[in-house]
């Protein structure tokens, strides 16, 4: 009887934990080549290192692309890049300058000396569905 009650009340605290959608709608894309990389960020320690999630989306010959990921309400950053070249990384030129179009949520973008930081660029995911456009430039 005991294992019943257990069961049930862990199964209900599961269904509280909600999921959201959220949809990254990628704009500003300069060539239909290649693919676009999307990685999303829970953290401040996690940021631009370690994603809780990410999608490869190649380019058929669209200049907008979009994609929807399922995630717990919380704080997330997005960064966004265009493979042209379709490598697997966001290429640099030799002063470590990003020679590839890329975005963050929030529209933040790096200053000279450093990259933007999570807090920056992280956005509040409360409610389903949610849509984020992110342009790369």
């Amino acid at each position: 009887m005991h294992t019943v009650v257990l069961c049930f009340l862990l199964q209900s605290l599961t269904l509280q934990s909600e999921d959201y959608e959220l949809t990254i709608q990628v704009t500003g894309l300069k060539s239909s080549e290649g693919q676009v990389q999307i990685a999303i960020f829970n953290s401040a320690e996690s940021f631009l290192e370690e994603p809780v999630q990410k999608s490869q989306i190649k380019l058929n010959g669209q200049k907008v692309v979009e994609t929807t990921f399922t995630l717990p309400e919380g704080q997330y950053a997005v960064a966004v890049y265009h493979d042209e070249n379709e490598n697997g990384e966001l290429d640099k030129n030799f002063l470590g300058t990003p020679t590839e179009a890329y975005g963050f949520s929030n529209d933040t973008r790096e200053t000279r000396l450093r990259a933007p930081f999570f807090k920056e660029t992280s956005i509040a995911l409360e409610k389903s569905p949610q849509t984020l456009r992110i342009a790369v430039y």
